[in-house]
């Protein structure tokens, strides 16, 4: 759960109210040390995405998935399938140059897509 606001006095009030509504509805415990403040421009990974202010990137274990997808030994259908849904998934990012920045390299390297 990720909570956002100007004030951090209202992040703090919601807690107690956050723990009761989950205890209450719906039988469960927030975990003490799984609560972090900090300031928004820090930024926080939620869902394989980085979330900073006005941009979200594609997390290093994404990417890292995404190389080792070009780099794998599949057939053409197969690859091309893998290409196109890792695509696909940083057309939500900002991560455009990222994408074209591994697809080049691949071809580079004297591998067809």
């Amino acid at each position: 759960m990720v909570l956002v606001h100007k004030n951090k006095d209202v992040l703090l009030e919601s807690i107690p109210k956050i723990r009761r509504f989950l205890k209450e509805k719906l039988n469960l415990e927030l975990h003490p040390k799984k609560i972090s403040l900090q300031p928004a421009y820090n930024g926080f990974l939620f869902l394989g995405a980085y979330v900073l202010p006005y941009r979200m990137y594609p997390s290093r274990r994404i990417v890292k998935n995404f190389k080792e997808s070009m780099r794998g030994n599949y057939l053409l259908k197969k690859q091309k399938e893998l290409e196109k849904s890792y695509l696909g998934l940083f057309s939500h990012f900002d991560a455009y140059k990222l994408s074209q920045k591994i697809i080049f390299k691949h071809e580079i390297q004297g591998e067809t897509l």
